[in-house]
């Protein structure tokens, strides 16, 4: 083995193996904080090579840790998605944090929709905390749906020549439409609430 710039005839790989165990301790923690957060996390170089990837990133990829390892940044990407991927980490070598959605490609082929934060390590790469929008996403569907729906009963409410009056548990009015006004003489306004 050759001696280091400096004379002290340790190794690099030596002089680490003799860290203070403060910084172990320290070290410890953080791999265990990154280890067990839910969010996906993932840690690049300078030319994007995956150096790090948590069970969770592993999980929503569906590759396995080791094989993340072997690839960049960019081979989860697709499309218009590769393209915000590769602009978005642009902005990260130029020192310069982002977020950002897009839809990351899992190894069976599912699209996902991700929201990326990405963070430069100065001198270091970068990181990446990757965050599964799949249920959000399913729930945003959900009251999109819900508000057509809504919009459909009122639309149905206010051209029906019919009375139509909803109340709530307590017999509360709720909504009173136009025919209501017309068979009762009472406006909206006089009888909700």
């Amino acid at each position: 083995m050759s001696k280091p710039a400096g004379g002290s005839g340790k190794s690099a790989v030596s002089t680490r193996a003799h860290r203070s165990p403060g910084r172990e301790k320290k070290e410890v923690f953080y791999r265990d904080l990154l280890e067990h957060v839910n969010e996906a996390v993932a840690a690049f170089d300078e030319k994007e090579n995956i150096v790090y990837v948590n069970p969770a990133f592993a999980k929503l990829t569906g590759y396995a840790a080791n094989a993340c390892l072997t690839m960049t940044g960019f081979d989860f990407f697709k499309g218009k998605d590769l393209e915000v991927v590769r602009q978005e980490s642009a902005k990260r070598r130029q020192g310069v944090a982002s977020q950002y959605e897009v839809h990351l490609t899992n190894s069976s082929g599912e699209k996902i929709p991700v929201l990326v934060s990405g963070a430069p390590l100065h001198g270091h790469g970068s990181i990446a905390v990757v965050t599964d929008l799949r249920e959000l996403k399913k729930k945003e569907r959900h009251i999109s749906s819900l508000r057509k729906y809504e919009k459909h009963l009122a639309a149905i409410l206010a051209t029906s020549g019919d009375a139509i009056i909803s109340l709530d548990l307590n017999r509360t009015v709720l909504s009173w439409n136009q025919g209501a006004t017309r068979l009762f003489g009472y406006t909206e306004t006089e009888m909700v609430g």
